[in-house]
């Protein structure tokens, strides 16, 4: 009687997730790509049971015009309980919204930063954050009498190098003049003394040589398939930040974090140390 009840109670509480409205995704094949389709099919079932209803990705051409992608979204459900659209959505989301204002839709909008004069909902990367989390890390990796190279993209501020440094001092590297900042569009000419690179932003050239130097590098990419030498990763994907961006929807969106991984196998001396620093 226990095990018929105890089934009979399992199957009440599947029936009762799978009737809950969704939280769909839009996505693309690229994106999954990156991130992995093995590991994109993990977190959106880990995605689910953290909310406790279906997430469920609309995956559509990255180029589908805004009508497309808004009967796909009507043809996945008739009332899902949110919308999340990656940046590049922006215009469909624009017109779900117009269309069905009913429905809840956020934007994640990773290095994007919000135009002051739209109203979406919209969560941001906090890439502060993630610099000063990437300095931390850099002292820990670097060598003694060595430099850092970080490679950064158009965004980059001078509040991103203050992040970055002041991470850099609390992990204790103070040779600031130690670091060298370079631009995606350039290449670092001069290795000699080089002991950790942080790739903010592209850095085709540098990976294209092939050193064996520790990388932190910003991606959403499958950390099973990086090479040995990248060390941390920091993936601010839809996957990553849907859970938190969700519950910031009343909030009216925000900042977030990206989610800092280790890759299998690659553990940092000090590892215990380095996450009481970023806490």
């Amino acid at each position: 009687m226990h095990i018929i009840a105890a089934f009979l109670a399992l199957v009440i509480i599947a029936l009762f997730f799978m009737f809950r409205p969704p939280v769909l995704m839009v996505s693309d094949p690229y994106l999954t790509l990156l991130y992995g389709e093995t590991r994109a099919w993990i977190k959106q079932i880990e995605i689910s049971m953290i909310l406790f209803r279906p997430f469920i990705p609309v995956v559509l051409s990255g180029n589908a015009p805004s009508e497309i992608v808004v009967e796909a979204i009507k043809a996945a459900h008739r009332a899902p309980k949110a919308v999340l659209f990656p940046y590049h959505y922006a215009d469909a989301a624009r017109r779900l919204r117009d269309e069905l204002p009913e429905i809840p839709v956020l934007i994640l909008g990773g290095r994007h930063e919000k135009d002051p004069e739209d109203d979406f909902i919209i969560v941001t990367t906090d890439i502060e954050a993630d610099y000063y989390r990437a300095g931390v890390y850099a002292a820990f990796l670097v060598q003694e009498e060595s430099g850092i190279v970080v490679f950064h993209d158009t965004n980059f501020i001078d509040s991103h190098q203050a992040a970055f440094e002041n991470g850099l001092e609390k992990g204790g590297f103070l040779e600031l003049e130690e670091v060298v900042y370079v631009g995606s569009q350039f290449d670092y000419p001069s290795w000699r003394g080089i002991s950790c690179v942080v790739a903010g932003g592209p850095a085709a050239r540098f990976f294209e040589r092939g050193m064996d130097i520790p990388v932190i590098l910003f991606s959403w990419v499958d950390p099973r398939i990086t090479p040995g030498n990248i060390k941390v990763l920091l993936d601010d994907s839809p996957w990553a930040m849907a859970v938190h961006s969700l519950r910031m929807l009343e909030q009216g969106g925000g900042t977030l974090p990206s989610r800092l991984i280790i890759p299998s196998g690659r553990s940092i001396e000090g590892e215990s140390a380095i996450r009481r620093l970023i806490k």
